[in-house]
């Protein structure tokens, strides 16, 4: 379903169309030739159409870039440029798919048991096994989601790697701490912070709540406060000791660099343009509504800035989605009043951490904003736990079946922006509004030399279709039984 989706993209959008596959390859291309390049050079062009721009992606790491370095390299070396850089993409799409089976293990880490169920017809396996697919589905129709993941981007593969650092940390949060759990947390902070620098807050997020939690937990023995300190903080100070060995060297170069760990106002003070609306400071930004509005219009497939004029529909679908969102929302606190639904005291701080994760990745997309910088909602895809997770939990809390077809139309319209999104559709051929969406991604694949363009498309189209009605019919299915139970 989201592969489906995913390689519409992969295969109609025409090499180098987003300014950020340019610089990407670049990077790419120059980890290949031992190059670390500097933000601000101008991209040395080595495949064909790919823009003379400036480098801008280079404030982070490169564990991405050095994977798919070797695929574009190999592709140049045959003569077959276009064939590596859709071999880099697929990497992206790749690290996107593993997302949304992570985004499922989340899911399960807050609500399932500690080991495995035996019965998964009994209530906690079967509302476990719902949250966990409207979960990974709201994430895998995302459209920012899937554009990132259609492109030579180290977005996803960072999304991947923040998410496997969350399972384990909800885990150890909920059970107790294992070697296996923390070597896992520790692999995962480490490697996302080798992706990008934007992951440190969330990784830092992750080490404090698993400290809190030690702590928390051992108030309930009779250690001495040295022991209780030393047990709450070990788990927490293994996983950073790791981030700082593996990532630690490279924010200290940004810092020698562009005099900030990120290098953040250093890229925006290339790509600065006009500031969005209320933009005047990060706080001035976060209080003005549209900061909020533009990101649920993205979903919806919207444009991502407000310098240029939404689709029609665009905004109408981003009211909706707040709409159902808050109908969730409500229902959620009702039966947490009515005591129907219960939260343990760990479930809590991992909800706190993942709402914390959701709130410093909204607070980075304020600063952009007052830097003159952009508010991608990809910017918000390191709280895809928070996002998916969330979601699924506060619309599943609608009445009977009604939480269900409101999960189908919320994929619907994540779906319609996902393949007919206004930038991915205005962008892809300069006769697009004439020829309409089917003919102009048909185009697309066309000049991307896809043999029977039409065909394939409409194979995409019809998987992810029926991909999205089974997910709706399999929710359906686990919720009669869950309502069952719960009576």
């Amino acid at each position: 379903m989201f592969c489906a989706a995913g390689l519409v993209r992969v295969l109609s959008v025409r090499p180098f169309l987003p300014v950020d596959e340019s610089a990407n390859v670049d990077y790419a291309m120059r980890i290949t030739h031992g190059q670390l390049p500097v933000a601000g050079i101008r991209i040395h062009p080595e495949f064909p159409g790919q823009r003379r721009a400036y480098q801008h992606t280079s404030n982070h790491p490169p564990l991405y870039h050095a994977i798919v370095g070797p695929i574009l390299r190999l592709g140049q070396h045959t003569h077959h440029p276009k064939m590596g850089l859709v071999g880099a993409r697929m990497v992206s799409l790749g690290a996107g798919a593993l997302t949304v089976l992570l985004l499922a293990a989340l899911a399960w880490a807050l609500v399932g048991p500690a080991g495995p169920i035996r019965d998964m017809s009994s209530m906690i396996g079967r509302r476990g096994a719902q949250l966990m697919v409207a979960s990974a589905a709201l994430i895998a129709f995302l459209p920012t989601f899937v554009s990132v993941a259609s492109m030579v981007q180290n977005d996803t593969l960072n999304t991947a790697l923040v998410v496997a650092t969350l399972v384990p940390m909800a885990r150890i949060v909920r059970f107790g701490s294992s070697r296996g759990r923390v070597a896992a947390m520790a692999a995962g902070a480490g490697a996302a912070c080798l992706t990008r620098v934007t992951s440190i807050p969330v990784v830092l997020v992750a080490v404090g709540t698993v400290m809190l939690a030690g702590w928390i937990w051992s108030s309930e023995t009779t250690a001495e406060l040295r022991v209780r300190l030393a047990r709450a903080a070990r788990p927490g100070l293994i996983v950073l000791g790791v981030t700082v060995v593996v990532a630690g060297w490279f924010v200290a170069l940004n810092e020698h660099r562009y005099g900030g760990p990120t290098g953040g106002s250093a890229v925006n003070a290339i790509l600065a343009s006009t500031p969005e609306p209320g933009a005047d400071s990060p706080l001035s930004y976060l209080l003005h509504p549209r900061s909020w509005l533009i990101q649920f219009t993205q979903l919806t497939g919207g444009l991502d800035s407000d310098q240029y004029r939404q689709p029609a529909y665009a905004e109408a679908m981003a009211y909706l989605l707040m709409g159902l969102l808050a109908a969730g929302i409500v229902a959620a606190a009702i039966r947490l009043r009515r005591r129907t639904a219960s939260i343990s005291r760990p479930q809590w701080l991992c909800v706190a951490a993942l709402a914390l994760t959701l709130a410093l990745c909204m607070s980075e997309i304020a600063v952009h904003a007052a830097d003159g910088g952009g508010v991608h909602g990809r910017y918000l895809l390191p709280a895809a736990g928070a996002i998916g997770v969330g979601a699924a939990t506060v619309l599943l809390c609608l009445p009977r079946v009604l939480g269900v077809l409101t999960i189908g139309v919320v994929l619907l319209v994540e779906l319609n922006g996902a393949l007919r999104s206004h930038g991915f559709r205005s962008q892809m051929h300069t006769q697009y509004h004439v020829l309409g969406w089917f003919s102009g991604t048909r185009d697309g694949m066309t000049q991307m030399n896809v043999p029977a363009p039409a065909l394939v498309l409409s194979i995409l189209v019809g998987v992810t279709i029926a991909g999205l009605v089974v997910q709706v019919v399999v929710l359906s299915l686990l919720g009669r039984r869950t309502l069952t139970g719960a009576r």
